[in-house]
């Protein structure tokens, strides 16, 4: 029997008596039959004499098994088994037994002597049928499952051979429904098909279970798994998958505590639970007790999408999602402006767009220093800055007094990078590097220190020579009675 045959049968043992509710099916058995009447006096005896009592009737015959109504309070009830498709001496082997009538004419098919397995058919193709490995199909009054069938549904092959082949013969399969109930108006409530397939509320099941409801009332429930107290602490729900005889069963669990559990079990070893939904409507993933709303252990939160369909939500006013790029991440704030941006590695804070490895559209606030790495390890083309050039640079700045359009409150001090020089400017022309403009200063600075300390020899040397000339004319003038 296919494991979608044992569902289907055991579906039906489950949902027969709730279906069949309101309904009564009894078997009656009648017992033995009771003793005849008394019988009839005797006729008037001669000569005036009474005659004799006649004697008694004879028992009435044994009763004989049949079915009745179930209507007369006087019957004799007994369980029995029930077989629908089965003959003599077969015996039912459970309380409802239903065997496939193979009614179904699908036309000739041909069995060769060659290959006793195969079976073809002119102009057949068996998957308009509807047929699937597992259903059985009788030839020549032999029945044998189908083991599997071609990709163009051209041929069948069957579990064993044909015992009959070469055999050309009609081929009879199950009809599409195999079992049957409605609601009295011929609609439908159970369907089994011949597949296995098991269909509440639907006559055309598209799975191994398919519960349809129609316009359900508020409240109402299609599947209801219950465990019911006292003793039982939690009613499961198994989904197994079974690989060449290695199981891996997935579990649905609903603790008495109200916690939900969705885990990965192998047995013996208690569930190990993956997704975890408690009573206070927090989410657990690889922890069993979450305490936050969404709780992460073991494990990294990947969300796959694009531009703006990827995110999540931060508090009540910013969410965070993925970018355009490859390798973008983005936090927006309430209105969907970007406060943080991650850009092929740039950051960028208040803008979306980041020019280097840290972009910041406003102004900065360190309680530490910020240090520039300037180490001779980092940098390549080390030569000296021309004082001329440093100096025609320093003369080409214009410094200006401003204020930023992000902080039109605060006035500054500095320069615009579009007219000061290029030898301070960054190559894009929308910055100036203050190390730049402390290089050109340092360089100008120091040709005027050495500017400054050639003037200052020439005149400590003019002082000398003054001072010798005065002490010659003070001599002079001494001479001279002066």
């Amino acid at each position: 029997m296919r494991p979608v045959t044992r569902l289907a049968a055991k579906a039906a043992c489950i949902l027969l008596p709730a279906l069949l509710a309101g309904c009564t099916l009894d078997t009656e058995v009648l017992g033995p039959g009771v003793p005849g009447p008394q019988g009839p006096a005797g006729d008037a005896g001669v000569n005036g004499e009474d005659g004799l009592p006649g004697e008694a009737g004879t028992p009435g015959t044994p009763g004989t098994n049949s079915w009745k109504d179930g209507k007369d309070p006087d019957r004799v009830t007994t369980k029995v088994d029930v077989g629908i498709g089965m003959e003599p001496p077969e015996a039912p082997a459970a309380c409802l037994h239903t065997r496939g009538t193979l009614s179904k004419n699908l036309g000739q098919v041909s069995v060769s002597a060659k290959d006793k397995k195969t079976v073809t058919g002119q102009g057949i193709n068996f998957k308009d049928f509807g047929l699937a490995p597992g259903d059985a199909v009788k030839i020549a009054g032999e029945t044998i499952e189908i083991q599997s069938i071609t990709e163009d549904g051209s041929a069948l092959t069957l579990n064993k051979e044909h015992s009959k082949a070469p055999v050309t013969e009609d081929a009879y399969v199950d009809p599409d429904v195999l079992f049957a109930i409605d609601n009295g108006a011929g609609t439908n409530k159970l369907t089994v098909t011949r597949g296995g397939d098991v269909g509440i509320g639907t006559t055309n099941p598209l799975a191994n279970l398919h519960v349809k409801t129609h316009a359900p009332a508020s409240g109402s429930v299609q599947l209801l798994v219950e465990a019911e107290s006292p003793g039982v602490a939690y009613a499961d729900l198994w989904l197994i998958a079974s690989d060449n005889g290695t199981p891996g069963n997935g579990l649905i669990r609903r603790t008495y505590d109200g916690l939900l559990t969705l885990a990965n079990y192998y047995g013996p070893s208690p569930p190990n639970s993956q997704f975890v939904l408690d009573t206070n409507g927090n989410v657990g993933i690889g922890t069993k007790g979450p305490t936050n709303r969404l709780q992460v252990g073991g494990g990294k939160v990947h969300a796959l999408g694009t531009g703006l369909s990827t995110g999540f939500t931060l508090d009540n006013h910013q969410w965070y999602q993925s970018g355009t790029g490859p390798t973008s991440v983005s936090i927006f704030n309430a209105g969907g402006t970007d406060t943080l941006a991650l850009r092929e590695g740039n950051v960028g804070i208040g803008i979306p767009d980041p020019k280097a490895k840290l972009h910041v559209n406003g102004n900065i606030l360190a309680t530490g220093s910020i240090t520039p790495g300037s180490s001779r390890d980092l940098k390549r083309d080390i030569r000296d800055l021309p004082a001329p050039e440093a100096l025609a640079a320093l003369l080409g700045l214009h410094p200006t007094r401003f204020r930023y359009k992000a902080d039109p409150n605060d006035e500054q001090l500095g320069f615009i990078a579009e007219d000061v020089p290029e030898l301070v400017a960054t190559s894009d022309r929308k910055g100036v590097s203050p190390m730049d403009v402390a290089a050109v200063l340092t360089s100008v600075v120091q040709q005027q220190h050495e500017t400054i300390a050639a003037q200052q020899g020439v005149i400590a040397a003019q002082q000398r020579r003054i001072a010798t000339l005065d002490e010659r004319l003070r001599r002079i003038e001494a001479k001279l009675g002066l």
